[in-house]
């Protein structure tokens, strides 16, 4: 009788493991290791490949308790370190992954998968410097690691080392240059740098090596749509409506000038916060109230990545000076370093408290600005450019409030309120909101009433505009711009002799392709007249030179329109579905002018040519905005912030009752 055969030695336990995990069989990876374990039960390495088998199958406990087990019985397993720190990672547990990730490089600073993680963990949470050290130490070692330079580019364009960037980016595609991911963010860096036919060209490359990165494809739309490019929405209308609904999440914002479709815009959103702040947003534990709320004013935080010149800034500045320091306590938290601008200075003075937290990460400014002690944190970024949103996904303040920067659902759980008006979301779309609302008697959009006119006689001549023509005015920015608009545009010049069409001036690409579409449609580009950047005071001026303004359809005048109600222009606004695309009409409301708002492509042309033709009756629309704007209440900061600041007390008590948020609406002069 033969003997039997002998139990496996440990090497070939892990050949056999390696074998199973390599090709997917994982089930029996599991199994078997746990048989092996039994034979060799102080051999790490058989207890790290079981965690792993577990981990692939998705049993997350399972395979941290292994992991654990394997660092008892080898503290300095380099493997069990790593692949701790591999799911750690993956669950959102930022800071145990990191600690393990510089664990494994602590023991082996040759792992270039160690110091490649540090790197996106630390960009991931909002600390670009910290990664671009993770980057340089991974390229010593490997110099060849195609995300290294990559994730290295990533952490020059978050420090605004665009240039340095786009140079990074040159390195990993002349390692791979099929790496779609590179010429994507390449041509992100591309145009902070202002090369937007660069830019644009990159994100081409994009495609062309994977032609499903909808990121890419939503990022090409918008340089084409700022140089007045219109052939990628034709090229690829029936793709859009899916973008970021299915497949990959996108950026929210890219989608707001392309579609008016709110249920897609929130959808959107909340895959895109899903994807990013998921896990922070369940560990979050709102901090407590700085004491009960009746004993002392109420500290309200605002948060921005605009206190600059910028169009939020412009709208917010007189309602931080206009807040009652007797009830309120306002702090402001700038999320960029400082512009040298006046307007940073303006706000500054008009807080009690303000802060620069644009060097922190997010997970430090969160702990910075808990100290405070806020009862609500306003948020005036939202998903637009340089936003901070892991800082209001770790709860900053029992109270967390979306406010004016981003016009649409943040899709956030951690977002309590968003400020709006019965206007931008009318009942039948309240189901395409994710927070309560906070919902204003007038428009939610505030106005600085200290803002000056320039006084100095201005003439049309002066402009490039015709003396007796009528001018129509179209001073929105050119991304907003689609063939929708310029149909009904052009079609109006060409009914309407002598008439031109007054445009920002968006820049020499998209005037010239502004220019062939006009010719395409039978109107002489002459017609188009260019308004160059001026001083503000004189820009509100100017408005007074144009006859009436035209707005744009899925992303409305915002700022824009303020600027020319204020100046005393009427707009005429086709209002749509979305909270983007109702803005001018919510403002038109609430300055009782009404009939200037529009629900059809078809009444919004025959409205402008009647209004072209009836000056009397145009006439008579300026006299009643020019009162509205002297003595209604809209365009009366001190009022629009008492308002505010009841959403805002409301919202507070309910915290403080320990109540759920829920839909507060503020009555007319409350």
């Amino acid at each position: 009788m033969s003997p039997p055969d002998p139990p496996p030695s440990a090497s070939q336990c892990l050949d056999a493991l390696i074998r199973l995990y390599q090709a997917d069989e994982h089930h029996r990876a599991a199994s078997e290791a746990q048989r092996f374990i039994a034979l060799h039960p102080r051999e790490p390495m058989l207890v790290v490949l079981r965690g792993a088998a577990l981990a692939a199958l998705g049993e997350a406990a399972a395979a941290e308790a292994a992991f654990d087990r394997a660092l008892a019985i080898a503290p300095d397993c380099i493997d069990a370190h790593y692949n701790r720190a591999l799911l750690l990672h993956g669950q959102g547990a930022a800071a145990a992954a990191e600690a393990g990730y510089e664990r494994v490089v602590a023991l082996a600073p040759g792992h270039a998968g160690a110091w490649n993680n540090l790197a996106v963990l630390r960009l991931d949470s909002g600390r670009p410097a910290a990664g671009l050290v993770a980057c340089d130490a991974l390229l010593q070692i490997a110099p060849g690691y195609r995300d290294g330079h990559v994730n290295r580019g990533n952490a020059l364009t978050e420090l605004g080392r665009h240039a340095e960037a786009v140079e990074a980016y040159d390195r990993a595609l002349a390692i791979d240059p099929r790496c779609s991911e590179a010429h994507a963010n390449r041509g992100n860096a591309l145009q902070e740098l202002g090369q937007l036919e660069a830019a644009l060209a990159a994100f081409d490359a994009a495609l062309a090596c994977n032609a499903a990165n909808d990121t890419a494809l939503l990022r090409k739309l918008h340089i084409e749509t700022r140089l007045c490019i219109w052939d990628g929405l034709r090229r690829f209308a029936s793709r859009l409506p899916m973008l970021g609904v299915t497949g990959e999440p996108v950026h929210p914002l890219g989608m707001l000038a392309i579609e008016d479709a709110p249920e897609r815009h929130r959808l959107r959103a909340e895959r895109f916060v899903a994807a990013r702040w998921s896990a922070l947003a369940v560990d979050a534990v709102p901090p407590p109230l700085p004491g009960p709320p009746g004993s002392r004013r109420l500290r309200i935080g605002y948060l921005s990545a605009d206190f600059k010149v910028h169009p939020v800034a412009q709208l917010i500045a007189g309602v931080l000076a206009a807040h009652d320091r007797s009830r309120f306590e306002v702090h402001a938290f700038a999320l960029t370093a400082a512009s040298g601008d006046g307007m940073r200075a303006r706000i500054a003075a008009s807080t009690e408290h303000f802060t620069d937290i644009s060097g922190l990460s997010d997970a430090e400014a969160a702990a910075q600005i808990r100290v405070a002690g806020l009862d609500l944190a306003i948020d005036l970024t939202g998903h637009t450019r340089q936003s901070r949103t892991g800082i209001l996904a770790r709860r900053i303040a029992p109270v967390q409030v979306a406010f004016l920067g981003y016009a649409g659902t943040m899709g956030a759980p951690f977002i309590d309120y968003l400020v709006a008006d019965a206007q931008v979301i009318p009942a039948e779309a309240r189901a395409h909101y994710r927070e309560r609302l906070l919902m204003l008697p007038g428009s939610v959009l505030p106005h600085d009433d200290t803002l000056p006119i320039a006084t100095r006689p201005m003439s049309r001549r002066a402009f490039g505009l015709p003396e007796h023509g009528f001018v129509f005015a179209a001073f929105n920015a050119a991304y907003k711009i689609t063939p929708a608009e310029w149909d009904v545009w052009m079609g109006l010049l060409a009914a309407l002799p002598g008439s031109v069409l007054w445009l920002a001036d968006p820049g020499a690409t998209a005037r010239a392709n502004l220019a062939r579409e006009a010719a395409a449609r039978g109107v002489a580009p002459e017609r188009l007249v260019w308004a160059g950047r001026i001083a503000h005071d004189e820009h509100l001026a100017r408005h007074r030179l144009a006859d009436l303004f035209l707005d744009t359809f899925a992303y409305n005048a915002h700022t824009t329109a303020v600027d020319a109600l204020w100046a005393g222009l009427p707009i005429l606004t086709l209002a749509g579905r979305s909270f983007a695309a109702r803005i001018a009409g919510s403002l038109l409301h609430a300055l009782g002018l009404p009939e200037l708002v529009t629900t059809t492509r078809e009444d919004y042309a025959a409205l402008a040519q009647a209004l072209a033709g009836d000056l009397e009756r145009l006439a008579g629309l300026r006299a009643r905005l020019a009162e509205a704007c002297r003595t209604g209440p809209q365009f009366d900061t001190r009022r629009y912030t008492r308002s505010l600041e009841q959403g805002l007390a409301a919202a507070i008590a309910r915290s403080a009752g320990g109540l759920a948020p829920e839909d507060i609406v503020i009555p007319p002069d409350a």
